[in-house]
């Protein structure tokens, strides 16, 4: 009884640790991208700012 309700808790441990590592993965490739963009707007308008 126990044994399954181990293997039940990993499963769904795996599952939500696949879900969310998935979900991390997709905001991280869209977050680097809006955080390359944004730097780079940031740096231009610095340097334009201290130019």
């Amino acid at each position: 009884m126990v044994r399954v309700r181990v293997r039940v808790k990993y499963g769904l441990g795996y599952v939500l640790g696949l879900g969310l590592g998935f979900g991390y993965g997709l905001g991280l490739g869209c977050g680097l991208g809006l955080g390359l963009g944004y730097g780079l707007g940031l740096g231009l308008g610095l340097g334009y700012g201290l130019g």
